[in-house]
Parts: structure tokens; sequence; C-alpha cells
């Protein structure tokens, strides 16, 4: 008797693992926590239908929902372009429009993204794309991208990922969580609902948050070298839909002043500039190769009257109308991005520049003037941002890019 009490155990608890796995796949089905099957069946009153939850860098579900629904507008880029965006603005709402932005997007994942859409969306017209610098300064993929259809999996793995396994229990985990909130995470279109760790003392976030930026201290034949590899990738991309008819919109996402004055300290501002001058190079060229699309190169990084918003004092009920912190943008300033580019309500004046026009190196000149001059009338902030860049040190390990 004692021999069989091995295989009794054995078989008792791969009858229990099975029995949970199925539970577990049962519930990713009727409930759907992360809208992949249109089979939800339990949403409770208040909850939105279509909300989702997103887990494990969300590229496997965003490639599997841009497979199955239509767009025609296509939202590309980081973690900012994710948050930044309404889906109730006019412009967008009269469109179907895909938020396929994910936290922290590379280069190399954004021209996937950019692939993708163009083999699964015939009615594609628009492909709007926040160029970051800091996606340019590597040459990787993050997240669960390399399990996604963005990257050539197959649409199975991810149905299967997002089923039943520990991505999929913790995907139902929040799925509940957010239910009882009545707060959905995410919606099926991509677009993410505001983070409520961003609803507290607006001066604190931005404190806490500009203690990030990128040192100065990298090689800087090797970082050309990785720019030069990204705009390869992106160009390909590019070239594809432009010769398909598709619009392409490319924008430099707007930074606050602190975060322009973080990186001035760390010796980056010329940095930046470069990075614009090669993207007016790129868009040139890829605006004089075969195709009806057309390309538009925006810059949202000058300093005017959005980048340079006071933040409020610790402790005050104000809020800021533009930023949630230093890198992450809010609506009011995604709905003036939509007005400069696509048209409709939202514009504010002075915000906003074309790129690929215009003498940039007078625009440079004006944004180095505007920020010496915020750094004499705003001396408290530009202490605090001081302190910050010098705790980082100029080439310390703790140097990250902050910008996800």
């Amino acid at each position: 008797m004692t021999k069989n009490v091995p295989r009794r155990f054995l078989t008792a608890f791969a009858a229990t693992f099975l029995a949970l796995a199925a539970l577990l796949a049962a519930h990713s089905i009727f409930v759907d926590p992360f809208g992949v099957w249109g089979t939800r069946r339990l949403p409770e009153k208040g909850y939105d239908d279509h909300g989702r939850v997103r887990v494990a860098g969300d590229r496997i579900v965003k490639a599997l929902i841009l497979s199955q629904d239509r767009f025609d507008t296509l939202l590309v880029g980081s973690s900012r372009a994710l948050i930044g965006f309404d889906p109730k603005h006019p412009t967008l709402a009269a469109r179907r429009v895909n938020n396929a932005a994910f936290n922290g997007a590379t280069n190399v994942e954004n021209a996937g993204v950019i692939d993708y859409g163009l083999a699964h969306q015939s009615g594609l017209k628009d492909i709007l794309v926040g160029v970051d610098l800091f996606a340019f300064e590597r040459f990787r993929t993050d997240g669960d991208y390399d399990q996604s259809a963005f990257a050539g999996a197959s649409p199975w793995l991810g149905y299967a990922m997002r089923t039943a396994s520990l991505d999929a229990l913790d995907g139902a985990w929040r799925f509940w969580l957010n239910v009882r909130k009545k707060t959905p995470q995410m919606t099926r279109d991509g677009f993410n609902h505001t983070p409520r760790k961003w609803l507290a003392d607006r001066r604190k976030i931005f404190t806490d948050k500009v203690s990030g930026g990128i040192a100065n201290c990298v090689d800087h034949k090797a970082l050309a070298d990785l720019s030069e590899r990204n705009f390869a990738v992106l160009e390909k991309a590019a070239a594809k839909a432009k010769a398909r008819g598709v619009n392409l919109h490319f924008y430099v996402s707007p930074q606050h002043v602190w975060a322009h004055f973080h990186e001035d300290l760390m010796g980056r501002s010329e940095v930046h500039e470069r990075f614009k001058r090669r993207l007016r190079v790129f868009a040139e060229k890829l605006a004089g190769l075969p195709g009806a699309g057309q390309v538009s190169l925006w810059d949202f990084d000058g300093l005017d009257s959005v980048t340079m918003e006071d933040v409020p004092a610790s402790g005050s009920k104000a809020d800021t109308r533009f930023f949630w912190e230093h890198s992450h943008f809010k609506t009011a300033t995604g709905d003036a991005i939509v007005a400069a580019i696509l048209g409709g309500p939202g514009a504010v004046a002075g915000f906003g520049a074309r790129l690929d026009r215009g003498d940039l190196e007078a625009q440079f000149a004006e944004t180095r003037r505007r920020l010496t001059a915020w750094a004499e009338s705003h001396p408290q902030d530009a202490s605090l941002v001081r302190r910050a860049a010098e705790r980082k040190g100029v080439c310390g390990n703790e140097a990250a890019d902050g910008e996800n």
C-alpha cells in the first residue's frame, strides 16, 4: 500500500493543477480581463464593458486587438502617447483610432507596430508617431514584445499566455480590483486611464520624478551608431506606409521646462538638438520617397506657455493643466497636439512648430534663451532641479532614462 502513496499524491496534484488551470481558462474566457476574446459575460454594473487590464508591457494584447478590430488611425509611441491622448477629442472621436503606444516603447518596437498595422489594417489613413530621444538611444525590445504578434509570434501563443498563465492570473486579480473601483485600467482601443498614483500632490510628483534623466556619460560614437540603426529601421517601416498612401505625422513629445533644465544640467541639450537635426534629414528623405502618403514632422518640445507652466506650491490644491509630471503630458496637451496635426478644437497658440520647416538654429537659440530666463525667474524651482541633477552625478550608475 505504501508504494502507491507517491503515485496517489502525484495524481491528486496533477488533477488539482489541471482543475485550477481549467478554472483560470474559463475565467479568462467568460470574464475576459484582457478584452481579447469578446466573450465577457460578467462585467459588474457601472463598469465599462470595453474596460480591460494590462500586464507585462501589454504588447501581446495590443497586437491581438489590432488584428481583430478595424481602425483608420494609429497612435504609436511610448507611455507619453499611451496616457496623453483623449479618445473623446472630437477629431479622434470622428475616427476609428487605436492607441498602440506602450510603456517604454523602443524605436524597434514602434517600427514593428507600423509594419503590423499596415499588414492588418487595410483602411489605415493616418499614423501619428511619437519620436522620443530615449527610444533612439537603445536598440532592443522590452516587455512581452518578443512573444507578441508584432514580433512575428503566433497569435495563438498570445491567446494562450493571456488565458492560462501567471500573467492571466495577475490580469484576473487586477480586473476585479478595477471593477470594484468602477474604473477600467484601459479600454479595448488601447487608451489608458489616468494612473491613480498621479492624482496626488502635484509638486511632490514633479519633485520625485525629476530625479530621473540620463547622465551625459555615454560614448557619443556608440550612441550615434545606435541612432543610425534606429533611423534605418524606422525609415523602412515608414516608407512602406508612405508607398501605400498612409499619412505619417511624426512629432517630438513635449516635456516640461523642469525636464529641459535637468537635461541641460546633465549636458544633454546639444544631444537633443542633434537629434532634431537628424529628424529633419529623416523626414526630408522620407518625403521624397515614392507614394501618396504625406509626411510631416512636428516639434512640441520647445519652451512655451504649455511646457513652461508653473508647478503649484507643495500642499496646494491647485493643479497643473498640461503635465502630470516633468515627462508625461495630460490630455489637454494631447488635445493641442491633435488640433495642430489633424485639426479640431483644443489648439494652444504658440505650442508646436513644424520641425521640417523654418530655421532650426534660430529655434534652438530661442529655446536656450527662454531656459536661461526661466531659471532666473524661478530660482526655487531651478535650485530644486539642480539638486536633483547633482544627486544623480555626471556619470553615476544610478542614471536611468526616466522617460517611461
